[in-house]
């Protein structure tokens, strides 16, 4: 009977397996760590090659902070270059914990990450380098509690 439970796990998990086996390209880079204090003119920034990306992208910051954050959300300033020398300048606000002061985001115990939107459904037609550089735009000149700033490009597959 054990034999045949196992059996039947082990082909669930290979069933499912092989259903995420689609090849996709994803860039995933971390930033260097900003051990919970980071500073206002701390510029987190992340290179990639645009020749190397063929179709359709969405963009996300993976944010990770702990207990000693002050806020309920958080303003990035972010830029990002083209290998053309074109600028993009945003200011984006994300919340990171409810009302009631709850924590958003994935995690157990004092650090939580979370997977913030920044562009979707982006084409980098250019081929060249891409540079997206981001500070942080509270007010605090030493911002506590934010552990890392990562950034994912995911591509769209159809």
């Amino acid at each position: 009977m054990r034999i045949k439970k196992l059996i039947f796990i082990i082909f669930v998990f290979c069933f499912f397996s092989c259903q995420s086996c689609e090849e996709k390209e994803n860039f995933y880079k971390n930033s260097k760590n900003i051990n919970s204090e980071w500073m206002l003119n701390d510029t987190v920034k992340f290179e990639f090659l645009g020749n190397q990306m063929r179709n359709q992208y969405n963009i996300f910051f993976i944010l990770r902070n702990n207990n000693e954050y002050p806020y309920r959300n958080i303003y990035l300033l972010t830029k990002l270059k083209t290998p053309k020398g074109e600028e993009k300048i945003d200011t984006l606000e994300y919340q990171l914990a409810k009302a009631s002061g709850e924590w958003l985001g994935d995690g157990m115990g004092a650090v939580k990450q979370n997977k913030l939107v920044y562009k979707s459904s982006i084409a980098f037609r250019d081929s060249g380098d891409y540079q997206i550089q981001i500070i942080h735009g509270m007010r605090d000149e030493k911002l506590k509690g934010i552990e890392g700033v990562s950034l994912l490009i995911d591509e769209i597959k159809k």
